[in-house]
């Protein structure tokens, strides 16, 4: 249903009543749901209950207020269960969606820029050579560049990249003795982020 905006708990019974029918028509109307016979005597039927206890409930009547609130959440489960039958069979096509009785959820068009990694930390292990990387996750990241070179004074540093699609790596082969720059950039969407700080650490 990632397509299909339901927002229920916005919505008053009356509305209910008003979205449970435009479902119902639109899923007689559209020839590719003529599967959903039994769902629209579902729908037909949630409604004509609640329509009932509304007016029973207006009175004030503990029960017919507990039985509004119980067909209440009966249309909810209905339409759920009317969203996820339409999305399957739309096969997530928009104008079926629509042609169903269902709005469509806003698109973000507009990725976020990637703020930098930050917390990186570095774990020596007991096997020579080894460095455990961990850093905390950035949002809208979908992986990581994990780079290291070798701290040379008064040059710059040689990055070489490796890529990880969780917010840890391990390092493996490094030369025992040989102090290592470290850092992480965060790749998106929007592209790649600033480096993290630099870490300096010597293999172990």
């Amino acid at each position: 249903m990632n397509k299909i905006k339901l927002g229920l708990r916005n919505l008053k019974c009356p509305d209910k009543i008003s979205l449970a029918l435009k479902i119902q028509t639109g899923l007689q109307e559209t020839a590719i749901f003529q599967g959903a016979s039994v769902l629209i005597a579902e729908l037909e039927k949630s409604r004509e209950l609640l329509e009932k206890a509304i007016e029973i409930a207006a009175f004030g009547d503990t029960r017919g207020i507990a039985s509004r609130n119980l067909f209440e959440k009966r249309i909810d489960d209905v339409i759920r269960k009317a969203a996820a039958y339409v999305n399957h069979e739309s096969n997530g096509d928009e104008a079926l969606i629509e042609a169903a009785g269902f709005e469509l959820r806003k698109r973000n068009n507009k990725p976020s820029a990637l703020t930098k990694p930050k917390e990186l930390k570095i774990e020596r292990t007991k096997t020579s050579g080894q460095l455990k990387l961990s850093w905390k996750p950035v949002k809208n990241s979908r992986n990581y560049m994990v780079q290291f070179g070798f701290k040379i004074p008064s040059k710059k540093t040689n990055w070489d990249t490796h890529f990880s699609t969780r917010s840890r790596y391990t390092l493996d082969t490094l030369k025992p003795g040989k102090t290592y720059c470290i850092r992480i950039l965060a790749v998106g969407a929007k592209g790649v982020s600033q480096p993290s700080e630099v870490v300096e650490i010597m293999a172990a």
